[in-house]
């Protein structure tokens, strides 16, 4: 709970900053610094998310998945540590250690003699990083709901309100109330090569614009249409959808429905 208040929120900081409002996220900047820069950013760009050798190369083909999701794990991958020159994988592993760790966690790493520090934040999968631990369905699916929901076309710092049927998206009435308006729910597997990237939007919605900028049809995520269409009906207590379907009709676990302010 109180990791889903502190990236919200932050990012609202963010947004009214002249300083932040800048087309792209920030510079990487050593330990201390980037810890800060990743909460304050719900801008993963295009780039950090389907071209970053970090994803496929580093995190998939390399068992990274089956090793953990830890310092020691990370430092010893000389995949990973290759792919996390580009600042483009690191924007990637910025986000997955955010959704994936809980705030008490960071991943620390010395990459071309530059620490760098990825901070926990929501903490959907917390076991991935204990000994011996791993990600399973479960870790893809609410990670990459969790990433997806996170893109921007421009990588420009947006307040979200991320919600979902797990307890760390849950939401308060106070939340409910500055951000009242919805998206559209985002789910697939980034892990995947190719990726599956899907989203559907809220009833009467335009604002998916954020992930897809001006083009549906050529939006890096498979719009599908209504999420009235393709998921369940909205959870009543946060708007939330659940067991929304791909492009075949299948039910893909881990939907992450944003609403804006």
């Amino acid at each position: 709970m109180h990791a889903h208040r502190t990236i919200v929120f932050l990012a609202s900081a963010a947004l009214a900053s002249a300083a932040c409002v800048g087309a792209q996220d920030p510079p990487e900047a050593p330990t201390g610094a980037a810890a800060d820069a990743v909460q304050e950013n719900n801008g993963l760009t295009w780039n950090g998310l389907t071209s970053s050798g970090l994803m496929v190369n580093g995190l998939l083909v390399n068992g990274l998945m089956v090793n953990g999701l830890t310092t020691a794990t990370l430092g010893e991958n000389d995949s990973v540590m290759a792919a996390l020159t580009d600042p483009g994988a690191r924007l990637a592993l910025k986000y997955l250690v955010s959704c994936a760790l809980p705030p008490d966690q960071s991943i620390s790493l010395d990459v071309d003699g530059v620490s760098y520090t990825f901070p926990g934040g929501l903490g959907l999968a917390p076991d991935w990083s204990v000994p011996g631990g791993s990600c399973d369905g479960n870790c893809i699916a609410w990670v990459s709901g969790c990433m997806l929901s996170r893109v921007n076309y421009l990588g420009q710092h947006v307040a979200v309100s991320l919600r979902g049927a797990v307890s760390e998206l849950a939401v308060t009435e106070a939340e409910r109330s500055s951000f009242p308006n919805p998206e559209a729910a985002y789910y697939g597997d980034v892990f995947a090569d190719p990726q599956r990237r899907f989203a559907c939007t809220a009833p009467g919605s335009t604002l998916i614009s954020r992930v897809c900028g001006p083009s549906l049809p050529d939006c890096i995520m498979d719009v599908l249409g209504s999420c009235a269409d393709v998921c369940d009906p909205p959870d009543p207590s946060d708007g939330s959808y659940a067991n929304c379907r791909d492009d075949q009709g299948r039910i893909v676990p881990g939907a992450v429905t944003v609403y804006r302010q």
